[in-house]
This record gives structure tokens, C-alpha cells and sequence, in this order.
């Protein structure tokens, strides 16, 4: 079995991200929103960011997330700030 990196991951969440935040829009009927699509990731920003050759798993991605979104709704946020990766980084109760 091939194992999968890390970054590759994280580019999967960001296109199921944009397509689901195009179903919804499409479903609301919704034509003008300000988006803001944020990752921890740096890799996967610049990849949504650059225009470059990156290997065909990347390309395909980076092209369908360009499809539903733009470059200037990708914003990065930093992992401690990141309310998403409360459970990864082993927080308990307070």
C-alpha cells in the first residue's frame, strides 16, 4: 500500500473543503459571498498561491480548488491558532 504524505492530506481537505462550500453555494442559489478558506498548511497555500508545475496529484487538485475558489480566499493560519487542531494536539479539559 502506498502511504500518503502529509501535505497530500491536507490538499485533499482543502478540494473537499471548496467543493463543499460550492455544493452549499449552489444549493443556497448564493452568487456573490466574500469567502475565507483558511489552513495550517503552508505547502498546500503555496501550491493554491503559485502558478507552477507540480506533479499530477497536485495539479489536478490545485486546479479544481482554483475552479470553485480564488487564490484570495486562502488565507493561513497558524496551528496553535488553529480551532481545528484542538483534538490533534492532544488538549485536554481545562
Amino acid at each position: 500500500m502506498k502511504t500518503i504524505t502529509i501535505p497530500r492530506l491536507e490538499l485533499m481537505a482543502a478540494t473537499i473543503g471548496a467543493r463543499l462550500f460550492s455544493s452549499v453555494k449552489h444549493a443556497l442559489k448564493i452568487s456573490n459571498i466574500k469567502t475565507y478558506f483558511w489552513t495550517d498548511s503552508s505547502t498546500v497555500l503555496t501550491w493554491i498561491i503559485r502558478r507552477e508545475q507540480w506533479s499530477v496529484f497536485v495539479a489536478n487538485r490545485i486546479s479544481e480548488i482554483r475552479k470553485l475558489t480564488t487564490s484570495e480566499d486562502w488565507f493561513h493560519i497558524s496551528t496553535d491558532q488553529n480551532p481545528a487542531d484542538i483534538l490533534s494536539r492532544g488538549c485536554g479539559p481545562k
